[in-house]
C-alpha cells in the first residue's frame, strides 16, 4: 500500500550521465549552451549562431557516438536549469 507522502512526490526528472574525454566534455558544455540559446531565440526570429550539430562534429565522432552526444546533450539542456 502505497502512503500519502509517497504519491505526493513530484516525480524525479532523470539526467544522464556518460564517459567523455576531455575534447568532449568541452565540445557537450559549448553544444548545451548553443541548443538553449537556439531554443529561447526559436520564436524571437531566425538563430545566426553556431547550432549544437556545429560543435558535435567538430570532434569527427563515429555516427553512434555522435547519436550518443547529440541525445546526451538535448538530455543536459532540457532536464537542468539554465545557469548564469
Amino acid at each position: 500500500m502505497v502512503g500519502r507522502a509517497q504519491r505526493a512526490r513530484a516525480p524525479r526528472r532523470y539526467i544522464p550521465t556518460m564517459i567523455l574525454t576531455p575534447a568532449e566534455e568541452i565540445a557537450v558544455r559549448r553544444a548545451v549552451s548553443a541548443y538553449r540559446e537556439m531554443r529561447n531565440k526559436a520564436s524571437k526570429g531566425a538563430f545566426r549562431g553556431i547550432t549544437a550539430d556545429q560543435i558535435l562534429e567538430e570532434l569527427h565522432p563515429t555516427p553512434v557516438r555522435w547519436v550518443a552526444l547529440a541525445s546526451f546533450v538535448i538530455a543536459r539542456a532540457e532536464g537542468e536549469p539554465a545557469s548564469g
